[in-house]
């Protein structure tokens, strides 16, 4: 079959997914060792195949899907073993609206965007327990999407209302596209192959949005939402690399911006090369070839050698002016804003690792004006992914050595005393003044235990705690200014958690009360700070911000006070968003 890189290139201009299913784009079965399955009928074969519990790698638009039954929690549960995934939520496919419908709580808005011609996947609440809980374990919302080619009609066509259909690879790893990487990486995960005889020259996951605030917000850009073009006035060819996690690329020319697809996080040679390839693709499609290249200025993120390959200008930006001048760009903004950028990690200007600013920006640079109070990541990254040291770091920030008498005996661990020392001894750990690790905090605090098996995973079961609880309450907390700006002291706040714990209060009202009282300070710094510095444009960037409630929240907060409001909607807010602020800061530097 000749080669149709042709009808991919289409295919990423308009938007529009193939089909799979014609008589020219042949589908045949193969089992675990590659040998073709003889039967009259592939989609009926496959069909009964996951009625019988088994787990199909299904060759799609822009790669590999494995798809099980979404009613068969044994089989979700092995799939979850064999994708190495425990907790993480799976995408799931339904037939039809009606049957979204049965299962979620769906509003005109995302009915039509389930519905429409993108066929993203959607987040959406539950709406009662009729499907397994492991599926999306822990919390609130399930990812829905509908067929968006005739395989997947076909098959759920079958019998089916839900099926499961998660992307390809193993956690950590770039979706498989190519045949003989599937069966090889996949041997001992899907059980049958369902595949078509038409070549993917460009992987490209499924994209994810979610309505708040009744709106569209993008947090993955894929499938038929990238690569995205928009107006650049720049003068200079420009390649922005992006972050580290959630990365995605950015390419700019006189007249013409690209912004690539979701590519994931850059922590191994495969999502490296997944980087270049498409890279590469985008260069020659849109005729750019970039003089002056931007990157992440953390000292130990894989763009840092990346950039010293070629023979360009490279500019390193700064983190969080890349996640203001993300939102600046997207709502074409030209002159100064407040910026509220709140997120897991980021290397600032002091050498410290940011995440809960307030910063004055533009594209040329940035003042960092406020920040929420450092405390400590006692084994670094291992921080980031287990939130008991958060909490830990918390506490011993407050009560120092006394901490054995101010907390319960039962939250110290075999490892803790080790934990307090390293800190003590400033032993790898590091200062941080992030959001995100203080959410991580307050998840443990109200019982998270051990490691997360997925970015923001503790904080994302916090924000189901108080999405059904109603409260106007906040913890008490208070400002304080030094050199470098003012500080927001947390310590009362996590003062009145343990108060409330201990009076056994509800922990959805504490997790409620908690996010009142970030939404709270926001708003009140966010008026300090226009009073002092006549700005009335606030811009809300950065993963946090993936949570309903606090956008909602500090958005509203802030309208009030009759401030203008800058957020993401087609950009994302999380880190996938990074490079196209990059690009706008790159443009305007002087060289």
């Amino acid at each position: 079959m000749k080669d149709n890189l042709e009808e991919y290139e289409v295919y990423i201009l308009d938007n529009r997914s193939k089909v799979y299913s014609c008589r020219k784009c042949k589908l045949s079965i193969l089992n675990s060792l590659g040998s073709k399955l003889n039967c009259s009928d592939e989609i009926k074969k496959v069909a009964e195949l996951i009625k019988q519990g088994k787990i199909i790698a299904v060759k799609g638009v822009g790669g590999f899907h494995l798809v099980c039954n979404g009613e068969n929690e044994k089989t979700i549960d092995l799939l979850r073993k064999k994708k190495k995934r425990p907790k993480k939520p799976f995408a799931v496919m339904m037939r039809n609206i009606q049957i979204v419908n049965k299962y979620c709580s769906v509003n005109k808005l995302e009915e039509n965007i389930l519905t429409g011609n993108n066929h993203p996947i959607v987040l959406l609440k539950k709406k009662n327990n009729l499907l397994p809980e492991v599926l999306a374990p822990d919390i609130n919302q399930l990812g829905v999407m509908l067929p968006y080619n005739d395989i997947y009609n076909l098959l759920l066509n079958q019998g089916f209302n839900c099926l499961v259909v998660t992307s390809a690879n193993i956690s950590g790893f770039p979706t498989i596209y190519k045949y003989n990487e599937a069966l090889d990486k996949l041997k001992n995960v899907a059980d049958y192959y369902l595949i078509h005889d038409k070549p993917i020259k460009i992987p490209i996951d499924d994209s994810v949005v979610k309505i708040i605030s009744k709106e569209e917000r993008v947090f993955r850009n894929g499938r038929a939402y990238a690569p995205l073009t928009f107006e650049f006035y720049g003068e200079r060819d420009i390649l922005a690399c992006g972050s580290h996690l959630k990365n995605t690329f950015c390419l700019g020319k006189k007249g013409l911006g690209v912004l690539s697809q979701y590519i994931g996080d850059m922590e191994n040679i495969e999502s490296q090369h997944n980087f270049s390839l498409n890279l590469e693709y985008l260069k020659r499609k849109y005729n750019i070839k970039p003089k002056i290249i931007a990157y992440d200025m953390h000292p130990n993120f894989w763009s840092k050698d990346y950039v010293n390959k070629y023979n360009c200008k490279n500019v390193p930006i700064y983190h969080h002016h890349a996640h203001i001048a993300s939102c600046m760009a997207e709502n074409k903004e030209e002159y100064k804003v407040i910026g509220i950028a709140y997120d897991g990690v980021g290397f600032g200007s002091d050498k410290n690792i940011w995440g809960g600013e307030f910063l004055i920006c533009d594209y040329k640079d940035f003042k960092r004006l406020a920040h929420i109070n450092y405390v400590k990541m006692p084994g670094g990254d291992l921080s980031c992914k287990e939130p008991y040291r958060m909490a830990l770091s918390y506490l011993y920030k407050i009560f120092g050595d006394d901490l054995y008498n101010k907390i319960p005996k039962d939250f110290y661990r075999k490892d803790s005393d080790i934990l307090i020392a390293m800190m003590k001894n400033n032993i790898n750990s590091p200062k941080c003044s992030s959001m995100g690790r203080l959410f991580d905090a307050v998840s443990s605090l109200l019982g998270f235990k051990g490691v997360m098996s997925y970015e923001g995973q503790a904080a994302l079961i916090l924000e189901n705690m108080a999405y059904n609880f109603f409260t106007d309450h906040v913890y008490k907390y208070s400002f304080y200014r030094k050199e470098e700006g003012f500080i927001i002291n947390t310590d009362e706040i996590i003062k009145g958690i343990l108060e409330d714990l201990k009076y056994k209060k509800d922990k959805g009202y504490i997790a409620r009360k908690f996010h009142n009282t970030i939404i709270n300070f926001s708003c009140s710094m966010a008026i300090k700070l226009r009073k002092i510095y006549g700005i009335n444009k606030v811009t809300l960037s950065g993963g946090v911000f993936q949570n309903e409630i606090i956008l909602e929240g500090i958005y509203k907060g802030l309208k009030k006070e009759d401030f203008q409001v800058l957020t993401h909607k087609k950009i994302p807010c999380n880190d996938s968003g990074i490079s196209f602020g990059q690009l706008f800061i790159a443009n305007k530097q002087d060289f």
